[in-house]
C-alpha cells in the first residue's frame, strides 16, 4: 500500500475509532498501525484526546 493510501486508511480507522464503528479486523490494524511508530501513537492521541 502506498504512503498516501495508508494514511487515507488510518484516518478511515481513527475516525471509525472515535465513532465505535471499527470492526474487530480494523481495530487489530489501528493498533498494528500504533504499534508501529511512536508518531502514529503521538498523532493518534492528539486526535482522539477530548478537549475539557
Amino acid at each position: 500500500m502506498n504512503q498516501q493510501n495508508d494514511a487515507f486508511q488510518q484516518s478511515q480507522f481513527i475516525l471509525k475509532y472515535l465513532r465505535g464503528e471499527l470492526s474487530i479486523a480494523e481495530k487489530n490494524e489501528l493498533d498494528t498501525w500504533l504499534e508501529s511508530n511512536d508518531n502514529n501513537r503521538t498523532l493518534f492521541e492528539e486526535l482522539t484526546n477530548e478537549v475539557l
